[in-house]
């Protein structure tokens, strides 16, 4: 196994030809954490340990990164809902309407602690780096905030409120 190079990743981001064949996933799976890394049981869920475990995992799987949260405690409020083995994706939401997104209590990323990037740092093999990441994808945060079928009618009721033009200018 070759040691991590991030510029093998930021290559194949460019569209353009890796010196070598590159990996990506944005996360494995628990199970393959502890089987990859030093660590006999899992560390408390966003602690130091837990990404340690999560360098130590993708850097012995052949990655050129780890994905970590940038800020733990960065969440957007939502309402829980039962977990079964199924569930409806149309009964999450908090947002409704164009007023229930103005109303919303969007988290500010700027008052939320990073320092956990800084204690990384020290962890990371050479070459490697890490990807830091949100809580959840995009997909899964609007699911989680609107539900699929208002998410539906809110497009069709108000199509600028969905329009990504709006929101990026």
């Amino acid at each position: 196994m070759s040691a991590p190079k991030f510029d093998c990743l930021l290559q194949v981001l460019n569209r353009e030809v890796p010196e070598r064949p590159t990996l990506f996933e944005f996360f494995l799976n628990d199970p393959l954490y502890l089987k990859l890394s030093d660590f006999d049981e899992y560390p408390e869920y966003g602690s130091l340990a837990w990404h340690q475990l999560l360098i130590q995992a993708f850097g012995r799987a052949g990655y050129d990164y780890a994905t970590v949260r940038g800020a733990f405690k960065f969440t957007f409020p939502v309402k829980e809902v039962e977990h079964k083995a199924s569930r409806s994706m149309s009964e999450t939401g908090v947002i409704a309407d164009r007023a229930g997104f103005e109303a919303y209590p969007w988290p500010d990323p700027d008052k939320h602690d990073y320092s956990m990037l800084d204690q990384l740092a020290p962890c990371l093999p050479d070459g490697m780096k890490v990807i830091v990441c949100g809580p959840g994808g995009v997909l899964e945060n609007v699911m989680a905030l609107v539900g699929y079928e208002p998410l539906c009618f809110m497009l069709l009721d108000d199509p600028e409120l969905g329009s990504p033009r709006r929101h990026w200018r």
